[in-house]
């Protein structure tokens, strides 16, 4: 100690002190006197340890007062003005000295710090931004309640990508093997999905199981999925619906959702109570679960294609920038952006031009998209749709678009302009295409000036 070795390992336990306390101590001393701040809150320690009465505390107290700086010290501090059967109780002063020690970096202050922020609790407002901060920061000096709860609210409040998948699950493995057993359910979770880990639907039904039985809604509905699709498990659409179910029961929403899912096809299809427990998605979505909202308002819209006489919902419910944000985020799977093309086409069949081609744009440079073709052929999608209907209106907005750079948008021009005998307005069209190496438009160029010249 006395050489700088961490002192810290001697304290974990009484068997660890060999019953010299007077030795360490004296070490401790020596140690604090060279300058070592840190030995003051060892020292504090070793009176807890041997005397957990108000005078045992009264003395790790005054050595932990002598270092206001050191983390473990403020944490210490911390603890003991928190502590309601303490005669050094002070909540005021329990709150200042928890952040402080956040503020140096303490792991289990700030694990506390980002629960005060989370409830809003310790005298400060509910802030889910910072609460997350403090817990990421805690996690990743393993403090594993933190690791636990990074994990819980990375699923409850979004889609995580690839990248963080992989630092959940090593989170979980670590707040499992610390003792935190709910850390399992996202284990199992993970290993249900494949993300993070190797896909093992027969291990995630293993972990899930005591969870589900135990009434977790996340864990009945996840396995009520392996059951429903014989993965991991027997194939069982009773048990499914049954899990599922339960799941509603507690006004779970990805229940709602699975419900709606299963009776949409399958032998037990029931498109009027798709339409009910799809609607019951959409409508219990908080704002943090916004993408599954508009997984939820699809189906709705689908399963009221099927009647003539209802209008769909997107005349019923505004297709924001939320929703569609939290459609676009970076883990989105790209199968799920192709569903996206559902709001395009309902756009264009509504003839909202703009804001069909504003979602097909933002799709196209979304970042999880590796085929340009997505983005590209649903903005020629809406061009043509526009150029068939060319009033002042949609030509001007195209010209627009193709005067920002938009290679499609020259493109269609050029076809358009063709058609209508324009060449050299055509011509100039499908060049700037050209220019950004659209071979299309070189082959469209290419066609149009044969036929000039046979004319």
């Amino acid at each position: 100690i006395g050489l700088g070795i961490p002192a810290e390992p001697l304290f974990r336990s009484r068997d660890m002190l060999q019953g010299d306390m007077k030795k360490a101590r004296k070490l401790l001393t020596k140690s604090y006197k060279e300058g070592n701040e840190r030995a003051a809150s060892y020292m504090a320690t070793s009176y807890l340890m041997e005397d957990s009465t108000d005078v045992g505390v009264g003395k790790a107290m005054k050595w932990l007062l002598k270092v206001p700086d050191d983390s473990l010290s403020v944490r210490m501090l911390c603890e003991h003005y928190n502590d309601s059967n303490s005669i050094f109780f002070d909540k005021a002063k329990g709150d200042e000295y928890l952040f402080r020690a956040a503020d140096m970096g303490d792991p289990r202050a700030l694990f506390f710090t980002g629960r005060a922020y989370l409830n809003g609790e310790r005298g400060v407002e509910i802030d889910r931004a910072k609460a997350m901060t403090c817990f990421q920061m805690a996690a990743q000096k393993r403090e594993p309640n933190a690791c636990y709860v990074v994990v819980a609210c990375s699923f409850e409040y979004g889609i995580p990508d690839d990248e963080t998948y992989e630092k959940l699950y090593r989170y979980a493995c670590y707040a499992d093997s610390m003792g935190i057993i709910d850390a399992r359910k996202y284990i199992g979770l993970m290993k249900c999905m494949g993300k993070g880990t190797e896909y093992d639907p027969v291990r995630a039904a293993v972990l899930l199981s005591p969870f589900a039985n135990a009434g977790d809604p996340l864990a009945m509905t996840t396995l009520g999925n392996l059951f429903l699709e014989g993965e991991g498990v027997q194939k069982d659409r009773g048990k499914a619906l049954k899990y599922f179910k339960e799941a509603a029961a507690m006004d779970y929403v990805d229940a709602y959702y699975s419900l709606a899912m299963y009776y949409r096809c399958g032998k037990d299809r029931d498109i009027e109570l798709a339409e009910k427990y799809a609607k019951r998605c959409y409508e219990s979505c908080p704002d943090e679960y916004m993408y599954r909202r508009g997984y939820a308002m699809i189906l709705m819209d689908e399963f009221r294609s099927f009647d003539v006489d209802k209008e769909n919902y997107l005349t019923d419910y505004k297709v924001d920038s939320v929703l569609v944000d939290s459609l676009l985020l970076p883990g989105i799977a790209l199968n799920e952006l192709y569903a996206l093309d559902y709001f395009v086409k309902r756009y264009i069949s509504k003839e909202r031009f703009a804001e069909a081609y504003d979602l097909a744009a933002r799709i196209r440079y979304h970042k999880g998209v590796d085929d340009e073709m997505l983005g590209n052929s649903n903005r020629q999608l809406v061009m043509r749709a526009m150029i068939n209907k060319p009033t002042p209106q949609n030509i001007s907005f195209i010209k627009d678009r193709a005067d920002r750079g938009d290679v499609v948008a020259q493109r269609v021009l050029g076809s358009y302009y063709y058609r209508k005998k324009k060449y050299k307005l055509a011509q100039h069209y499908y060049k700037l295409a050209i220019e950004q190496g659209d071979s299309a438009a070189k082959t469209e160029l290419k066609y149009m000036e044969d036929v000039i010249k046979n004319m």
